[in-house]
Order: C-alpha cells, then sequence, then structure tokens
C-alpha cells in the first residue's frame, strides 16, 4: 500500500531504540492510486542480553515480538507516530497481511508462531497485522474452542525450575475466552490460537497480545485480557499511538465478561490521568506504566459500565466489530457510527437480550453516549 501518487514506501521500527520511528525506500518511480508494488529489504536483528518485553535473548529461550519493520499504513495515510517509552504499551500501526515464515531452530528447541504449522520449519499465518515466534523448552497441551466452529488451541509454558502454572489451567482459560467473545462479539475467524507462557516475563505487565498468538507469564495468567485483544487489536485494527483506549480500553472491558471484573477494579483514578481516556501515547508517555493503565484501561471500564446495562453496551460492540462499513483503522467516534448502521443479533448464543422492547434502541443509545466521551 503506497500514499497516492507518491513514490514511497514507509515502515516503521518495532521499538524506541531504533534512532528514528520510521524510515522510507523510494521506488525508482512515482506510482499512481491502486497500483501494486513490490518492495523487499534486507535486515539483521541482533537480540538483547539484557531483559525485555518484546524481545528476549540467552537463556534457553527466545522471544521475537515486534521484531521486523513494519508496514506502517492507517488505512489512509502514512502512520509517523513516535515510539512510547512506556515498555509495556504499544505505538506502531499496520494493515492486515499474509506471512509465510520459515524458521530454522537448534535441536531440541520447540517452535511456536502465529499463524499454523504448513511443514517443518514453515509458518503461515493469512490476515493478521503481525507475525511473531517463541522458541524454547515448552510443555505442550492442546485443546479445542467452539466458536462454534473448531479453533485448535496451543499451550506452551517453558519449562522452568520456578514457579509457574500449569498448561491445563492456560488452556482452560482460552478456550473459555474465546468462546465467550465469540458469543458476544462474532466468531473467532482464525484456526488456531496459541499461548506461551515464558518464566522471564513479569507477573503484572507480562501479558503480550499478537494474533493468534499471546504471550503470559508463565507464573500467572490473564487470558481473558490477551484473548479480548483479538477482537479488539487484532481484527478490528486502531492506531494504537492515538487511540490506546480504542483497544486497550475495550479489552478490559471485554475481560470482564469472563473474569467478572479488571485488576484493580476499586483503585483510584490519579488526577493525571481523569478524564484523559481518549489522549494519545505522546500523553501517557510522560507518566509512568501504572497512572497509563488507570487512565486508558481502568477508566475507559468504567465509562463504559457507566453507559447502561452490560448486555446493551455489549450489543452495541458487537454491532462495532460486525460493520462492514467502518475504516481500516477506527478511531474514536467510528463506534457510534458503526454502532448505527448494523443490526444487532440480540439472539446470538451467549448473549443475555435486554428486553424485547429495548433490544434496538437500547445499543443505540449507549453508542450515542459512547461517542460523547470520545474527544
Amino acid at each position: 500500500m503506497l500514499r497516492r501518487h507518491s513514490a514511497i514506501i514507509l515502515k516503521s521500527w518495532p521499538n524506541s531504540a531504533a534512532p528514528t520511528p520510521a524510515f522510507a525506500q523510494r521506488t525508482s518511480k512515482a506510482l499512481g492510486a491502486g497500483k501494486p508494488a513490490v518492495a523487499s529489504m534486507s535486515w539483521r536483528l541482533v537480540l538483547p542480553r539484557k531483559k525485555g518485553l518484546r524481545l528476549k535473548g540467552g537463556g534457553d529461550s527466545i522471544r521475537l515480538g515486534s521484531f521486523f519493520p513494519l508496514l506502517a499504513w492507517d488505512g489512509s495515510d502514512w502512520a509517523r507516530d513516535a515510539p512510547t517509552t512506556l515498555a509495556a504499551a504499544e505505538a506502531w500501526t499496520s494493515p492486515t497481511a499474509d506471512f509465510d515464515v520459515r524458521v530454522t531452530q537448534p535441536p531440541g528447541l520447540r517452535v511456536l508462531a502465529s499463524g499454523r504449522r504448513v511443514g517443518p520449519g514453515r509458518w503461515q499465518a493469512r490476515a493478521v497485522r503481525d507475525f511473531t515466534l517463541a522458541a524454547g523448552r515448552f510443555d505442550l497441551i492442546t485443546g479445542t474452542a467452539r466458536v462454534p466452529g473448531p479453533v485448535r488451541v496451543t499451550v506452551g509454558v517453558e519449562k522452568t525450575a520456578g514457579k509457574r502454572k500449569s498448561p491445563q489451567a492456560f488452556l482452560r482459560s482460552a478456550i473459555a475466552s474465546l468462546q465467550r467473545y465469540s458469543a458476544l462479539y462474532r466468531p473467532y475467524p482464525w484456526r488456531t490460537y496459541t499461548m506461551v507462557g515464558m518464566a522471564d516475563l513479569p507477573e503484572i505487565a507480562g501479558g503480550l497480545e499478537y494474533p493468534t498468538l499471546v504471550y503470559q507469564p508463565a507464573a500467572s495468567e490473564n487470558a481473558a485480557h490477551e484473548t479480548a485483544h483479538q477482537w479488539f487489536y487484532s481484527l478490528v485494527g486502531n492506531d494504537q499511538a492515538r487511540y490506546p483506549w480504542l483497544d486497550e480500553g475495550l479489552a478490559t472491558w471485554a475481560e470482564s465478561a469472563v473474569n467478572g471484573a479488571p485488576p484493580f477494579e476499586r483503585a483510584t483514578i490519579p488526577p493525571e490521568s481523569a478524564n484523559r481516556i481518549g489522549q494519545p501515547m505522546s500523553y501517557w508517555d510522560r507518566l509512568d506504566e501504572r497512572r497509563y493503565f488507570l487512565g486508558a484501561y481502568l477508566q475507559s471500564y468504567r465509562a463504559l459500565l457507566s453507559l447502561g446495562p452490560r448486555p446493551e453496551v455489549d450489543c452495541a460492540l458487537r454491532r462495532y466489530v460486525l460493520n462492514p462499513l467502518k475504516p481500516a483503522m477506527p478511531n474514536q467516534r467510528t463506534i457510534y457510527i458503526a454502532a448505527n448502521n448494523e443490526p444487532c443479533s440480540c439472539g446470538s448464543p451467549g448473549v443475555a437480550c435486554p428486553r424485547r422492547n429495548r433490544c434496538r434502541d437500547g445499543p443505540l443509545r449507549v453508542a450515542a453516549r459512547l461517542a460523547q466521551h470520545a474527544p
């Protein structure tokens, strides 16, 4: 995807260690709107020796998250947002793409990656925004989620001498979350889902979401939150630098449908975070991760909770997910527009329908109030 009448292909850096947030590669001639182009590049990744969230090197395992240049396209323009300085946050944007990846690993290590394994050392992922993989020594378990079609769920938990949860516990949570969100918003559209528990990830902020694969700390799990990102970020994309609440806030709301409530439900919102739901990452970067979490995650949950009965809010969000007219990268008012253009299927399995005479109008009122929250 290229800018109209432009000869520049823009790619984003995967993390804030890069000297600039993006670089340009010029083509031999200008391209008209809608004209295809093929771009290729060679690059080399040096894994860090120190602990990190997205990238891990050394020890008995590696983790490659956000490790290659992305096509920084938001559906209508180049995404030139600066990287975030908060380690657990994201600030990149990318369209969906098909990935065909070949991996060579040392003997004795297993590879878990986005999409599905289609042959020895070969993985394919279709219509996803990113690709990630981990290699290490994992205890594996598989199961099936019915959404209602079958989805193969794989859980790998790193073998470690330290504290860890059982693979069975991760698997139960992953399947329950997939089935719940599929009933609430729309069926999970991919054939596989993978959850990887790694020993080095911190228990509080160690969850990392990627399409069809998420990471969790081996010692704890919040499968509900990271799985919710398969709908809010992976399926329905957004510019995470400009509108972080659209994926983190909505994932926190969805999480409570499985867990009952988000973490720290009764925490006090600090003054710097209060009434700042719609702020971009450039604002949250001036604060710490705790205030970012309370402002963008928990505060968004509370705002949604204040809009009306939960079934009506979920019905409005279902319209948002299903609406075919929404842009490739929705903005904050898209929820209102989408909710007014997509009929709500209150009779869907797992969706508690409000009173019949409110089934149509209730979600529209919720969507209208939700738009008021969006600056």
